[in-house]
């Protein structure tokens, strides 16, 4: 879907956009607290191993490629599921990750916001057959994000009782 330039395509970021980062400096930043976490254990096997007169190199060697593995894996994950991007167009939106705003090359998959769940602190919306969740305290224009998804759902809705 291409859209025409008679309307304009409204978008909104996050806090955690990459703002025209590379995909490379984001995973490294990212990387950082997941890879302190998992190398903890590490660090305390070899602490007692150290402490109880074993030797330690053997530790190290095994644990931390396992820790810099499950660190990877699970930013990868987490930058790839992440939105931080929100494009609305007519009554059809397409939503960015961090992963995918970073390199923006591939086309948009615009689709049809089929329901919007607001709580206190958040926002489900359920786009297609995938539910993304959205949290207040990320989003800068928070209230102008909600209205304009309420508004795109009452279009969708109401488009579809007249087809």
């Amino acid at each position: 879907m291409d859209p025409d330039s008679s309307s304009p395509i409204v978008i909104y970021r996050s806090r955690s956009h990459p703002n025209g980062r590379l995909r490379r400096g984001i995973l490294g930043v990212e990387l950082v607290k997941p890879l302190g976490v998992t190398m903890l254990p590490v660090m305390i096997g070899t602490l007692v191993a150290m402490l109880q007169g074993f030797p330690v190199l053997s530790v190290i060697y095994i644990g931390f490629p396992i820790a810099l593995l499950l660190a990877f894996f699970w930013t990868w994950v987490r930058l790839r599921s992440d939105i931080c991007e929100v494009l609305i167009f007519d009554n059809k939106i397409a939503l960015r990750s961090v992963f995918s705003a970073a390199h923006p090359i591939e086309d948009l998959q615009w689709k049809l916001l089929i329901d919007l769940h607001r709580g206190v602190e958040s926002a489900v919306l359920t786009v297609g057959l995938e539910q993304f969740t959205l949290n207040m305290s990320e989003w800068p224009e928070w209230s102008r994000l909600i209205e304009q998804l309420q508004s795109t759902l009452y279009h969708t809705l109401g488009q579809g009782k007249h087809d």
